[in-house]
């Protein structure tokens, strides 16, 4: 991440920055063409994929506290599996593409 202004002379009204992400970090939807497990589907692109499809029940997935204790935490299958363990198979057609992590909170910087 870049700051482009803090309060300054830059943007004296605001703080903006410049956030430098891979791909496939979240940034954009990814149409099921987009994977080779996706591409032989029907309705595989975004224009092709029925409006009921978006909408389904969500699964949170919440490390914040994980994340808290390491920055660097990485959700793996073993965390989905206890999730489950606790909160019951993940629903058929239902969201699971993020876990909470807290980190849009602000850090304090570390000495």
């Amino acid at each position: 991440m870049d700051v482009i202004s803090k309060f300054d002379d830059k943007g004296p009204a605001w703080y903006w920055n410049v956030l430098h992400l891979g791909e496939h970090t979240g940034t954009h939807f990814d149409a099921p063409v987009h994977w080779i497990t996706g591409k032989d589907l029907p309705n595989n692109t975004c224009e092709t994929i029925p409006a009921r499809r978006f909408v389904g029940p969500a699964c949170v997935i919440d490390v914040s506290r994980e994340v808290a204790g390491n920055e660097d935490f990485l959700l793996m299958p073993d965390h989905v599996v206890a999730w489950e363990k606790t909160n019951g198979k993940i629903p058929k057609d239902s969201w699971c593409c993020c876990a909470r992590t807290g980190a849009s909170e602000p850090r304090r910087r570390r000495s």
